[in-house]
Parts: C-alpha cells; structure tokens; sequence
C-alpha cells in the first residue's frame, strides 16, 4: 500500500498540472456552453473528439469531454517525463502557444482548423503585427506565468519521477507512458477537427499536422506547374501598343458595405462618380481566405476545383506570352516563403515589388503607396503592360488601413487597445477602410484615363463584422462569401470595342463568382486562347437570358444602380 501511495503521489504533479491547463484555456468554452445551456441557444456547440456536444447534451456529456481532453492531456505531459527537463521546455511553450490561439479563439468566434493553421504559418511580418496588441501580450505574459508556477510547485516531484532510474519497472513505466502519449498524438493527427469548437491541444496538433502535409504537397505540385501560356495565346483584334491592364486584388472587402452597391453610408463617392465603371454585386468569391482565393481567381481552378490553381500558371503567363510586360506591386509582405500559391503566382510577373516604398517617417505602408509604384511601371515601360496590385484593403486590423484624413466615420475602432468588440466604431473602421479603397481605385482610374485601357477590381474574400458573434474570415458564411468586383475601361478602349463592354454591363446583375475572373479578363482584353471559356466570360452573351433578366428586375426595383455613366457608345 505504501508503495502504492508513492507511485500514485509522483502522478499528482502531473494531473495538477493537466487540470489546471484544461479548465484555464477552456474557460471561454466552458462560460459559452453555461451560457447555452440556461438560454437553450442552438448555435452553441462545444466539440471534442470524438464527441458533439450540444447544450441538450447536460452537464454529464460536457464533463465526458473534459475528461477526454484531461486523459489525453495528461498523456501528452506523461511522455515527457521520459527525458529529464523536457517539461521546462514543453510547459511553456505548451501554455504560450494555447494562450494565443485561445485569445483568438474567445475573440474572434474563429475555431481552430487546419485551414487557420496553414494561414498562421503562411503570414507575412505586417500581418502578424496587426494581431498584436496589449490585451494579447498580457493574456499570454498570464499564461506564462501560471505555468512557471505550476513549475516551481511541481519541481521537486517531476525531479524525482523523471530521475528515478533505479529499476527496469521505472523505465517500462516510463516508456509504457511515453507510448501511451504517442497513441494519443497519433489518434489527434488522425481525427478530423470537426464542428464549431475542438478542444486544446488537439486542434493545434491536428492542424499543424496537417499543415505540414499540405505544405509538402504543395511544395511539390507548384515546382511541376504547366504553363497555360504555351497552349497558344492571339488576338481577337490586334489592341494598341499601349494597352494597360491593371488588375486591383481587393482584400477583405464587403460587396454590402459599398455604397455604389446600396449601402446606406456614402463609402464609395468617388466611384459612384466615375464614368465608364461597371459594379457586379452579387459575387461569390471561391475560398474564404487570400491563400486559397487569390490563386483560384487568377487561374482556371473554380470552386469545386480548387486544386488547379496548384497545378497550372495563372493569367499572368498568358499576358506574357503576348509580349505584354507585367508587374506584381503588392502592398503586402511576401506570404510565407517564395513557393507559397499567391507568392508562386507573384514569379510570374517580370516585375515584383512588395511592401511598395514610401516616404513617411512611420514606416507604414498604405494601399495609396501602391499608385507611385503603378506610376514607376507605367513610365518606366513601353508597349503593352499589366499590372496587378496585391492590397491590403480592408484586412484587419482596419484602423491600420487608411491615414488619418479618411476617418470620416467615428469614432473609430483602435486595436492597439483593443479588449472586447464594440460593434459601432468597428463598422465605423471598417467603413472608413473602404472609403479609403474607393479613392486609392479613383487614383489608379485617373492614371488610366488618357491611354487605351481596362481595369478590374475584385476582392479576394468578405469579411464578419460580428454576424452570430464572429470576426474576420476564414469561416462559412455569407458575409465572408459575398464581395466586390469592378470593371473600368477607358473611353477609348469603348470606342473601339464598344459591344463587348456593353455585354458586360447588361451582366452586371447575374450571380457570378470568381470562376469568371480568369476567362472574363482575358476575353474582355480582346484575347483568343485555348485556355479561356467562352461560357465564363462576361464579355459574351450569357447562357441564360431569362434568369438574368429575372434577376435585373429585382435588383432593380431595389433601387439598387449599380453602374455609373457609361458613354454612349454602348
């Protein structure tokens, strides 16, 4: 017995430890579930797998969760004991780590996915920045904390089950617990993340995990890339030797948050006021995250399809088997390393510039410093040019968006102060985010004016501004779903071709999405290729004439005009 009492007393560290680690970063769980529970909420879910917890699930079910995060908790914290000092190095990186996702997690309503994880490790240095503030660094300094002394209580006990050599049952023991916690990890790497929330670390692990297995994947099919540009590219009508096409990559952008679409707040003045601009308001945008979005858009991978933007080139190599110089000016730092999708697609151009430079002392980059850069392009090149430019729109945090000239609506969210969401100032930033886009397009508008030249605005993905207590993006809904797309053509492009953009306004009312982007802007430049599909251009007649002027009637008698003057030659 009383050897009995000494094993089980060198587990209690441990179990401490377990305890503490589950009930500290589930508290935000455990307060959402106590809260569905006495108001019966059916959104509310708490998941672990293998288990779906719904507030009908009581008390009991919720503790059999807990208690599957403890037991394999306690396994992962067993299998370090196997070598002395493991847990001063796990613990903390254990809790600091939980203590972010944990943060983002309570704050924002997004769950931990694999999806989510590849994003994290595929950030640039601007965005990551832009998650950063004192509420976060604290929460996690906390964390921290408790862990150390967790540490100092534990000590001497973890010293003496992990030094405790003396016996050949002591290292089975050690090494059955160190299987235990490898079955567990392995059973967290196989398991799906599923549902609204998984409990910690599993979701980490598991997403990470998968990660890495993508990334591999990845790596591999984008070095094997086929280049679309040598199935053979021509014109319809051989177009001036200055033909400019700039192609403006929107980020986080709302289509209901423009007022050129109907919304209420005047967000999008200078657009409203711009000839020869069409506004598709009803687009679905391929993926909920730039990663995903930005490389489906620019090549033939549609929505169900997705896995074609890894595996052929994009527009780009089309324009540039044409002659065409192009260009990548991104307001963004590069995404991950060189051969991540979006910055894979960035090689193609033969001219590249992240972090556009300016002139402010701050050191902050804006979407405006993209317009000098388009403006070196344009002066510094001849002949036929394409430009795209990478924004960063409205991508939070949107303070950080727009100079402090455009804080038209206030007051105004500041993250570096963020604590908890107030709804009003974060529609304020956010709208003052898109106040600040429709000039930067008014910019780039005006530079295009005078040459023969076609512009396309679309964002990559929407954004949640607190619908059902979500933030940000990256999950489904139809806020993250539904963004902008702008057509421009210059007044003597619309001379020239004045039928094929005026098929394109008299579609301005369809249900589209991106799977038109790649075909559309290449037919509406006037240019043949195998590549495109006639039946996803916008510039040709649709396939369906009644649906469209089904939908034409209802926008309409929305009082919804979604394009502004357009010269007579249509």
């Amino acid at each position: 017995m009383l050897k009995l009492a000494v094993r089980w007393k060198r587990k209690v560290p441990l179990a401490i430890v377990t305890v503490v680690y589950t009930f500290y970063f589930h508290f935000g769980e455990l307060e959402r579930f106590c809260l569905a529970t006495h108001t019966q909420a059916p959104e509310a879910m708490l998941v672990v797998p293998p288990l779906a917890l719904e507030p009908g699930a009581g008390w009991m079910g919720l503790g059999a969760a807990l208690v599957i995060c403890g037991v394999y908790g306690y396994a992962l914290l067993c299998a370090c004991t196997v070598f002395p000092g493991a847990m001063v190095i796990l613990l903390p990186l254990l809790f600091g780590v939980t203590a972010f996702a944990s943060f983002f997690v309570d704050a924002t309503g997004v769950p931990i996915t694999s999806e989510l994880m590849e994003a994290v490790f595929e950030t640039n240095t601007n965005e990551a920045a832009g998650v950063l503030n004192l509420h976060l660094i604290l929460s996690i300094a906390a964390a921290l904390a408790t862990c150390t002394i967790l540490l100092l209580i534990v000590r001497s006990d973890l010293h003496a089950d992990t030094t405790s050599r003396a016996t050949t049952s002591r290292l089975n023991s050690r090494w059955m617990r160190a299987l235990g916690g490898a079955a567990l990890t392995v059973y967290a790497i196989a398991t799906p993340i599923s549902g609204t929330l998984a409990l910690y670390p599993h979701n980490l692990i598991r997403g990470t995990v998968t990660y890495v297995r993508n990334k591999l994947e990845m790596d591999e099919r984008i070095a094997h890339r086929r280049d679309v540009g040598n199935e053979g590219a021509g014109w319809q009508n051989e177009p001036p030797a200055d033909f400019a096409v700039v192609v403006v990559l929107g980020e986080s952008a709302r289509a209901d948050h423009f007022s050129i679409n109907g919304y209420g707040r005047p967000t999008t003045p200078a657009l409203a006021a711009t000839r020869n601009l069409v506004s598709f308001a009803n687009v679905t945008s391929c993926a909920t995250m730039t990663r995903a979005s930005v490389p489906c858009l620019m090549t033939r991978a549609t929505a169900s399809t997705m896995s074609v933007s890894l595996d052929e080139t994009s527009f780009i190599s089309i324009f540039n088997r044409l002659g065409f110089t192009s260009a990548w000016l991104s307001a963004n730092g590069v995404y991950g390393d060189h051969d991540s999708a979006v910055s894979a697609i960035a090689k193609e151009a033969s001219v590249r510039e992240f972090r556009c430079s300016n002139p402010r002392a701050d050191g902050v980059v804006l979407d405006g410093d993209l317009v000098p850069a388009l403006d070196r392009f344009l002066d510094n090149h001849s002949g036929r040019l394409l430009a795209v430019l990478h924004t960063e729109g409205s991508h939070w945090p949107y303070d950080a968006r727009y100079p402090s000239s455009f804080a038209r609506f206030t007051p105004a969210f500041d993250h570096s102060t963020f604590v908890s969401w107030d709804h009003e100032p974060l529609i304020n930033a956010y709208d003052n985010s898109v106040l600040y886009t429709d000039a930067v397009l008014a910019q780039i508008i005006e530079r295009l004016r005078h040459r023969y030249a076609l512009m396309l605005y679309v964002a990559d993905h929407g954004e949640m501004l607190g619908e059902d207590g979500r933030y940000m993006h990256g999950q489904e809904c139809p806020e993250v779903r539904h963004v902008p797309m702008l057509w421009w053509a210059s007044d003597s492009f619309l001379d020239a071709h004045p039928q094929r953009f005026a098929r394109l306004k008299n579609r301005r009312y369809e249900a589209v999405s991106h799977d038109y982007v790649f075909h559309s802007l290449l037919d509406c430049a006037g240019i043949k290729s195998p590549a495109i599909d006639p039946n996803l251009s916008l510039c040709r007649n649709p396939r369906s004439p009644s649906a469209v002027l089904a939908s034409s009637a209802a926008t309409t008698s929305s009082g919804i005009e979604l394009i502004a003057d357009v010269t007579s030659s249509d």
